[in-house]
């Protein structure tokens, strides 16, 4: 929703560092949480007490006690912890000594997240190129695809 999703300059000072790093990723994303187990029970538990008043999934239920309590939520904008690839390009990944890098960060991806069609377009090759030098097990293969349906085609950032 737009009213949840505010603008990165009316979150962060202009010229700031903070404000360069949430205009290449804006967003709050719910596929991974981190903390101790007393605050994420803590923010489960105000958002499970809201209801449907905040929102009717987890990318809202998420947004509103990000607004709500912001002293409490740090968005990893520079993605040193947590890199999410939905709207992203794949060309921006790559494997070197067995990790993933990521010229969005200059760096090596601690976690990746492959949300949306990012899962099927930039995870997986991803992933299969680790198994192909070695880097890691082959995956095991499902009896069904947990995911299916759920990708769709979305613009990219570049």
């Amino acid at each position: 929703s737009a009213h949840l999703c505010w603008k990165c300059d009316k979150r962060y000072s202009a010229g700031s560092a903070d404000l360069a790093a949430c205009e290449l990723f804006p967003n709050v994303n719910s596929g991974g949480y981190m903390g101790t187990a007393h605050a994420l029970a803590e923010a489960f538990d105000w958002m499970r007490r809201q209801g449907d008043k905040i929102g009717v999934d987890d990318q809202e239920n998420a947004w509103h006690y990000y607004l709500a309590y912001p002293g409490r939520v740090a968005l990893d904008h520079r993605q040193r912890i947590w890199s999410t690839m939905d709207f992203t390009s794949n060309k921006n990944f790559h494997v070197a000594n067995c990790s993933v890098m990521s010229k969005y960060i200059r760096g090596q991806v601690c976690f990746a997240h492959g949300n949306g069609g990012s899962r099927q377009n930039i995870l997986e090759p991803l992933l299969l190129e680790l198994e192909r030098r070695g880097c890691r097990q082959p995956t095991m293969q499902r009896r069904a695809d947990a995911y299916a349906g759920l990708s769709v085609a979305l613009p990219v950032l570049n």
